[in-house]
């Protein structure tokens, strides 16, 4: 359920401040992510996005399924607090991995979750 996976991330996001009052979020994967590395411009209207990932057999050679679950990690990290993202996939049925959620870091960390149970 999403209440459970969010619950899940959050015990899982460890939040801290580097010297100089800048947060920096770890992220289940350890990979932190710097406030300042990302570019939010506050001007833009916020995204509402739906990623849709293949889950077909094509998707089990070696390497594709990581490299599309590390371009998608990488995009996550890029979207702003007040963007949403959710995760759809598709083989021969369709499920929703994720359900649209606000992109603050514990949505962040939870949509990593989420795509890390993706499997061809």
């Amino acid at each position: 359920t999403r209440g459970a996976l969010m619950k899940k991330a959050e015990s899982k996001l460890a939040t801290t401040t580097t010297g100089e009052g800048e947060a920096m979020a770890m992220t289940p994967g350890g990979a932190s992510s710097s406030s300042r590395a990302l570019v939010h411009d506050d001007k833009r209207r916020p995204l509402h996005i739906v990623l849709v990932l293949s889950r077909s057999t094509t998707m089990k050679k070696v390497g594709v399924m990581k490299d599309l679950k590390d371009s998608v990690t990488s995009l996550i990290r890029q979207l702003n607090p007040k963007d949403q993202c959710a995760i759809v996939s598709y083989a021969t049925d369709v499920t929703i991995d994720f359900p649209l959620t606000a992109m603050d870091s514990v949505g962040k960390a939870a949509a990593v979750i989420a795509l890390e149970g993706v499997k061809p």
